[in-house]
């Protein structure tokens, strides 16, 4: 389960997304699969149950696990909040977006500064078409249910980016729409976790007839920290086995019950077997939860900072219990989605699926991606018509087969390298022996 990939940088997983989307359809499936993504606020590597050796208690998250697929090498897109979030619903880098931080990045004594501080733009604004905008193109209902964090100066709301419900609280009554901050919930709804889960549920409810994604993005684990009083009793129980403090492993004991509020919602509906269910995390966790064997935390680029836990469970597809120890890019496969769901974006002129916009896209939308870096990977998962074997490795892995695949040349040096003459060799002189 320990495996470092400190040479992997900015890496987050959606394959399991993309496949779950694509075998779907290749079997002529009547209904599209619903989405719905459980994101965590700073919640570590190490801060759940089945990758903690017992130090936190996320029974729910861990069955999560046990009947789905475990990505072990999940990366987060940055290693604090807005970014991380910026990338994830953009399906962009921070170059693309220019949300590089929380607040400045002018930051520290001028005197101590060794570069230029790139400007920063405080959230996301409406040209960037975002994975909701997307989705509703593909016929789903979107709903959001928590912090959003991307609507500053430089962004918009959810409701402007495509999400047809939204919702915010900490459990003490609606906040406005696009406000930031964090703070405590009433003692039985510790920082709104169960209100913003009922406020889900309540959408897939209203929306059990037809395809929803559902984006719930927690305030926790977030400071400042804060658990029920019944946990509180059962963490100080448990807190000998654990080097982290009672606060942030009850904190983290709670919203795992919200997790397990909403999979008992789904089974209700009769919507587990067309559910895919993703959970996962913006950034590494806080110092008050040391992430060893991993460096870092939460604000920095180490692996303890930007390595996560990601879970994807589909009921009628998993065979459960699988791990995967293969990383990949987000935005490799976070830009097929559309596509998966039977549809492009047909809006503004910064598309959203950067990584996969095709030359048709960008003449009907007028793209300033252009073809941007990358192909579809829609061919690379099984279940698809032209998929191949191995193609879903990484350039320089070995295939199912247990051959080294050599990553592929771009287009054009390749190209060069045919059309290179080869080169003469010359002439060797030989010695004559002195007279």
């Amino acid at each position: 389960m320990l495996r470092s990939s400190a040479t992997l940088r900015l890496v987050f997983v959606f394959t399991a997304i993309l496949a779950a989307l694509v075998a779907g359809y290749s079997e002529g499936a009547e209904r599209k699969p619903n989405l719905v993504l459980i994101f965590a606020d700073d919640l570590g590597w190490r801060d759940v149950g089945y990758q903690s050796d017992g130090a936190f208690l996320t029974p729910h998250i861990d069955r999560l696990a046990a009947g789905g697929m475990v990505f072990t090498d999940a990366y987060a897109t940055a290693g604090n909040c807005a970014p991380s979030r910026a990338c994830l619903l953009s399906g962009t880098y921070t170059p693309r977006h220019h949300v590089y931080a929380v607040g400045s990045t002018d930051r520290g004594p001028d005197n101590l500064k060794r570069l230029v501080p790139v400007p920063n733009k405080s959230g996301l604004p409406k040209e960037v078409v975002t994975l909701a905008e997307a989705l509703k193109a593909a016929g789903y209902a979107t709903g959001h249910f928590g912090k959003w964090h991307l609507a500053g100066p430089d962004g918009a709301k959810p409701s402007e980016q495509g999400f047809d419900a939204t919702y915010d609280s900490f459990g003490d009554g609606e906040v406005k729409e696009g406000s930031e901050g964090n703070k405590k919930g009433p003692p039985e709804d510790p920082k709104g976790v169960f209100t913003l889960t009922r406020k889900a549920c309540d959408f897939m409810e209203a929306n059990k007839d037809r395809p929803f994604f559902v984006y719930l993005p927690h305030h926790a684990i977030h400071g400042p920290l804060q658990m029920r009083p019944e946990t509180a009793a059962l963490m100080t129980k448990e807190g000998a086995k654990s080097k982290v403090s009672a606060s942030y492993r009850g904190c983290t004991y709670d919203m795992d019950a919200s997790v397990g509020m909403l999979l008992e919602k789904l089974k209700a509906l009769g919507l587990e077997k067309d559910t895919l269910v993703v959970f996962t995390s913006d950034n590494g966790a806080t110092p008050g939860s040391p992430q060893e064997p991993l460096r870092g935390n939460k604000g920095c680029y180490y692996e303890g900072g930007i390595r996560e836990p990601f879970i994807a469970s589909w009921y009628r597809r998993d065979r459960g219990g699988r791990e995967v120890r293969r990383p990949d890019q987000q935005r490799r496969s976070v830009s097929d989605l559309p596509r998966g769901g039977g549809r492009e974006p047909r809006r503004r002129a910064r598309c959203w699926t950067a990584r996969a916009c095709c030359r048709c896209c960008a003449a009907r939308a007028g793209c300033s991606a252009r073809r941007s870096s990358g192909i579809s990977r829609l061919p690379q998962h099984a279940g698809h018509p032209r998929a191949r074997p191995g193609l879903s490795q990484p350039p320089g892995q070995r295939d199912p087969q247990g051959r080294l695949e050599a990553p592929p040349l771009p287009r054009r040096m390749a190209a060069r390298r045919r059309a290179r003459k080869p080169r003469l060799q010359p002439r060797r002189r030989t010695l004559q022996p002195a007279r």
